[in-house]
């Protein structure tokens, strides 16, 4: 491999490793969204506590979870009217393996199948960021458009089929660089951060079971002026 070849896979590694931490972020966001927003027994005690609170939390949770998926599966450059420039995404990745021969043709071959699956997962949610999330759509805004899929919005697929790509991705940067291939290095889903979620789930049963007191508490303090207006409107949904 030529000094050139050496410069940009080292420049390859660094791109892999910040998208698989995207990934990873990813993952964690939704889990935390799975078990606190799609929890019936969270979203009971999220309502008798700060439902408004909890309901900007929520908004705030969905729309990095869909922004994490356009930037994860966007165009490999985009162009401002100064220059030309990369992005870090899986289109990235995968023109960077091609244009160093990484890999056998076969490899190469099963990611880009691998990447362009992906890439079809994340569509309806890419529109929606384009038209709700990142923009605001005059038609769609006004008319209150709902641009969710028959079969909703498939996160937990895009994580899985995510895994496969750079499961991929590994295997022909390890070919490419002439080592043993290694067993798989690049986790979208870990176990260490289901416990966040599991404390946030402890917190709210506590607020539940001592609200009482800590809404007197509140009051005393000045801090809950509009308390039972913020605890009759705005509930989280499911």
């Amino acid at each position: 491999m030529t000094d050139e070849n050496e410069f940009n896979y080292e420049i390859l590694v660094d791109r892999v490793d910040y998208l698989a931490g995207e990934l990873q972020g990813l993952a964690e966001d939704v889990h935390l969204y799975h078990e606190i927003f799609e929890n019936a027994e969270a979203v009971e005690m999220l309502n008798k506590t700060a439902p408004r609170l909890f309901l900007r939390f929520q908004r705030a949770t969905k729309d990095a979870v869909f922004s994490a998926v356009s930037r994860i599966t966007d165009s490999a450059e985009f162009v401002t009217r100064e220059e030309q420039r990369k992005n870090i995404s899986v289109r990235r990745i995968q023109q960077d393996i091609r244009e160093l021969r990484l890999g056998s043709c076969r490899d190469r071959t099963r990611l880009n199948k691998a990447v362009d699956k992906l890439c079809e997962i994340a569509k309806p949610i890419r529109n929606l960021r384009n038209r709700q999330i990142g923009h605001l759509d005059d038609e769609d805004t006004r008319l209150g458009t709902l641009l969710v899929p028959k079969d909703g919005y498939q996160i937990d697929e895009f994580l899985k089929q995510s895994q496969k790509v750079l499961d991929y991705v590994e295997v022909c940067m390890s070919k490419g660089r002439g080592d043993v291939e290694t067993s798989r290095s690049y986790l979208v889903q870990r176990d260490d951060y289901q416990k966040h979620a599991s404390a946030f789930v402890f917190f709210l049963n506590y607020l539940d079971k001592n609200w009482n007191e800590l809404e007197g508490d509140l009051r005393r303090q000045n801090v809950g002026s509009g308390i039972k207006e913020v605890l009759s409107s705005h509930r989280t949904t499911r």
